[in-house]
């Protein structure tokens, strides 16, 4: 019923689209963030991106916000520090501990940034789908259909689990990790 209105067809040609699909989104202590392709939102302000961004990180009690880019590089807004690791494959996940920056990529590998220095892994075969990072390990997630115990402390795979399909989500709380 549109109570004696009417009602227009209209044609999506009729109109050119230019916004982009979101690609990540968190919240940090200036709220509501999210980056598309090719700009980054942190509340009301927009940043242009001069690069494809693929993923983001943020800690939820300050404003540092870190964008993970195509090229394997990552830049933390707003100050435009730098994490490079020589990488050339799309970062996929980043997860900031205390004064960790960790970053997973798109050819399986794990990076452990902190202070001036970075410890790579070749941690998989395939992309990081996801992690999860304590102080003392690495739980990755990769479409190598594997989940992999990292020992931070060594930089060594404590274990291997094979899974059937891969998977892209995972929780660890006491003893227990879901992964999904």
């Amino acid at each position: 019923d549109l109570g004696g209105g009417s009602l227009e067809l209209v044609y999506a040609e009729d109109y050119k689209i230019t916004s982009k699909e979101v690609i990540d989104v968190a919240q940090n202590s200036s709220g509501i963030v999210f980056i598309e392709e090719d700009k980054l939102t942190v509340g009301n302000n927009e940043t242009k991106l001069d690069k494809i961004a693929t993923t983001l990180a943020t800690e939820f009690d300050s404003n540092n916000v870190f964008v993970g880019f195509e090229d394997g590089s990552i830049v933390e807004y707003p100050s435009g520090n730098a994490f490079n690791a020589d990488i050339e494959s799309p970062v996929t996940k980043i997860k900031i501990l205390n004064d960790k920056l960790v970053a997973g990529y798109g050819d399986g590998s794990i990076v452990i940034f902190e202070a001036d220095q970075s410890t790579k892994l070749e941690a998989h075969e395939k992309a990081i789908t996801n992690f999860y990072v304590d102080d003392s390990q690495i739980i990755s997630l990769s479409e190598d259909y594997t989940v992999k115990f990292w020992d931070i402390a060594t930089g060594k795979c404590i274990y291997t689990y094979f899974l059937d399909i891969f998977a892209t989500s995972i929780n660890l709380k006491g003893d227990k990790l879901v992964i999904g």
